[in-house]
């Protein structure tokens, strides 16, 4: 029993130095690890610092060459506009030249098409003021023969008229005569019974006819009152 205590102590102090040692080489690994792990995470952020570093080197030379093939590309873009809009301003000017000389043409054109049609228009203006003229000649001329005939016929018609105007003057005076005379010889006619009248109207003219022819020293004045007034006097 001795001999397994002993056994048992050595065991004990055998597994004490084993767990003391391992202990130390656990903590020694520890270490170890700490300071490579260490290490590892120094070279990592170097490598990382120098990866960043790189990143950005390459970045800045990205950015440049980016902005050199942008500039390029700008340029580029930039010269074939340029050539595009030449080209586009001598085919526009081309355009337009030979737009210019067709218009140019028909203008041309145009106005010789209108000079034509203005003499064309005078011409057949021309004649129709020559005609116009003609027959308004034609149309005076007939119109002085209307008129001249209008004022014959108004001369003769005026002429007739006058006559019966002077007809009917004449009539209305010896009308006038006539109702002097009447009223003159009926007053006579009363004044003097003696005298006798026969045959009407008719013997009454003749009576004062024949005292007119009796007595010659009466003077006749003043138209047909005159006379009226004379064939009363004779007549008395």
């Amino acid at each position: 029993m001795a001999a397994t205590y002993r056994e048992v102590s050595d065991a004990v102090v055998a597994a004490q130095t084993d767990v003391e040692e391992a202990k130390i080489a656990a903590k020694l690994d520890v270490e170890e690890a700490k300071v490579a792990a260490r290490d590892e995470i120094a070279a990592v952020n170097a490598a990382t610092k120098l990866d960043v570093e790189d990143a950005k080197i390459a970045a800045v030379l990205d950015a440049g060459d980016a902005k050199d093939a942008a500039r390029q590309e700008v340029e580029a873009v930039t010269a074939a506009n340029k050539l595009y809009v030449n080209a586009a301003m001598t085919v526009a000017k081309d355009f337009v030249d030979e737009a210019m000389l067709a218009a140019k043409k028909d203008v041309e054109e145009a106005k010789v098409a209108a000079e034509k049609e203005v003499e064309r228009a005078m011409a057949a203006a021309s004649r129709e003021t020559s005609n116009a003229v003609g027959a308004a000649q034609t149309d005076v001329e007939e119109a002085k023969v209307a008129a001249k005939k209008d004022v014959q016929e108004a001369k003769v018609a005026a002429g007739d008229e006058i006559a019966a105007t002077d007809e009917g003057k004449l009539w209305g005076r010896l009308e006038a005569v006539a109702v002097t005379v009447l009223l003159q010889t009926g007053l006579a006619f009363y004044q003097r019974p003696r005298v006798q009248v026969r045959g009407g109207w008719a013997g009454l003219a003749g009576a004062c006819a024949t005292g007119f022819y009796q007595r010659p020293r009466v003077q006749v004045r003043g138209g047909w009152a005159g006379l009226a007034g004379a064939c009363a006097t004779g007549f008395w």
